[in-house]
């Protein structure tokens, strides 16, 4: 991002999906009950912005997966 949020908060903004919605496109998010680095919350929050933004969008949680890292 060439920065902090506080130095480039367009950039920032402007590479957020939650921020850009509606999309006008199906998504999936598919995100893995274990990880420890990106909530799964994070994932169902931006389905239900999503839907309410108008888009179709659907979480699937899948058990016993992280982030390999």
């Amino acid at each position: 991002m060439g920065g902090s949020f506080e130095e480039h908060p367009d950039r920032y903004r402007s590479s957020s999906p939650a921020a850009l919605l509606p999309l006008g496109i199906r998504q999936v998010l598919v995100h893995g009950l274990s990880d420890t680095v990106v909530p799964p919350s994070m994932s169902s929050d931006y389905e239900r912005a999503a839907r309410d933004a108008g888009d179709d969008a659907r979480y699937v949680p899948v058990t016993g997966v992280d982030t390999g890292v």
